[in-house]
């Protein structure tokens, strides 16, 4: 009566003679009346799905060599009308005294209605997790449009001086000739300056370019070298707010999108400088220390409050007035640190500004 009201079929294999009685749930749960079934071990085997069969006879070998205490499976097994039921089997054997497997018993429960539920929702699951990594790149698409303003800015900063430099280098030729000191030697260190000055402003163009990249594969890049070239993005404007920015510590090479890191850092680097403009101290700093994996990004900006610094990798969250922020900076750095690269990001207030520590030790690991 427990058995039958169960609702399991019930299974007992005589090992030895390797004849099994299927009770009549076992085989109502399959179409069949119990006298349609051979009382033979066959009856089993041959109904199990080709793709679920290796993996049912291994966990039946695996429990009667005493591998394992208990033998537990799920598999498919076919149907009368052709269609194929999905079972979770259990059952626990019986060894003579020599330690010879001569009995085992078990139950069938039919999980078909479960497992259907289990890919319906994988499926959703699945639907739900494509939507979010085509919604972060939009996100991360609108994060760079949302920059490419500042960054014109920066190429203008970057600019400005080497071009103030060739036109007047340019317009002092007249008067060179002039006084005629036009010599061979002369020609060459005008000609060297002027094309060192153009390197400095091509050089300017290949850094922008590459943030700008869409990368496709990860490669392995040097992560200070990474620092390096953000830092030229800003150099000029954090020059102009007399903040200074110093890099130190030992480099190490990592795998992942390098446009992306570098995103994350400006988004950093931006903060920052806004925050140290807004406070106004006397001398501006920044410092980025690359230690033990992590890199640790440190600014005399005066700090963040305590409930804001809670809430600064929300998205669209941003204490800036209107039209001067978009809220997606911090959200953005976390997720390329933290969902593209197995990184972690925290941030804490320090003496006089705010610290964020940027720890790659998994990113190493799972790259």
């Amino acid at each position: 009566l427990a058995i039958e009201g169960s609702n399991d079929g019930l299974w007992d294999w005589d090992v030895v003679n390797n004849t099994v009685y299927f009770s009549p749930t076992w085989a109502s749960m399959l179409g069949y009346q119990e006298n349609e079934l051979d009382n033979d071990y066959a009856e089993w085997e041959e109904r199990i799905h080709p793709e679920d069969r290796r993996r049912a006879l291994e966990s039946i070998k695996a429990h009667l060599s005493k591998a394992s205490d208990v033998y537990v499976c799920e598999h498919r097994l076919k149907h009368k009308d052709g269609s194929w039921m999905w079972i979770l089997s259990r059952g626990k054997a019986h060894f003579n005294e020599d330690g010879e497997p001569i009995r085992m018993v078990g139950f069938h429960t039919d999980i078909t209605l479960k497992k259907a539920y289990q890919e319906a929702l994988e499926a959703k699951v699945n639907e739900s997790l494509k939507e979010m990594r085509e919604k972060d790149k939009v996100l991360l698409h609108q994060s760079k449009l949302a920059s490419m303003g500042e960054m014109i800015g920066a190429i203008a900063h970057q600019w400005r001086q080497p071009l103030n430099s060739l036109s007047i280098n340019i317009q002092g030729l007249e008067d060179d000739f002039e006084y005629e000191k036009f010599t061979k030697e002369y020609i060459e260190e005008f000609t060297e300056k002027q094309v060192s000055t153009i390197r400095f402003m091509s050089k300017t163009i290949d850094d922008f370019r590459n943030f700008f990249r869409i990368d496709k594969i990860k490669r392995e890049f040097s992560v200070k070298e990474a620092i390096e070239q953000t830092v030229n993005l800003v150099h000029s404007q954090f020059k102009s707010h007399n903040i200074e920015i110093e890099i130190l510590g030992e480099d190490f090479q990592i795998l992942g999108f390098e446009s992306e890191f570098q995103q994350a850092l400006l988004n950093l680097f931006s903060n920052s400088k806004d925050a140290i403009i807004e406070n106004n101290p006397e001398k501006g700093k920044v410092e980025v220390e690359i230690l033990n994996q992590k890199i640790i990004f440190t600014d005399n900006g005066g700090g963040i409050e305590k409930e804001v610094l809670d809430r600064v990798f929300e998205p669209y969250y941003t204490t800036k007035e209107q039209g001067k922020g978009t809220g997606m900076g911090l959200y953005m750095t976390k997720m390329i640190i933290e969902d593209n690269m197995y990184g972690k990001i925290t941030g804490k207030n320090v003496a006089n500004g705010v610290e964020f520590i940027i720890d790659l030790k998994e990113s190493l690991i799972n790259g």
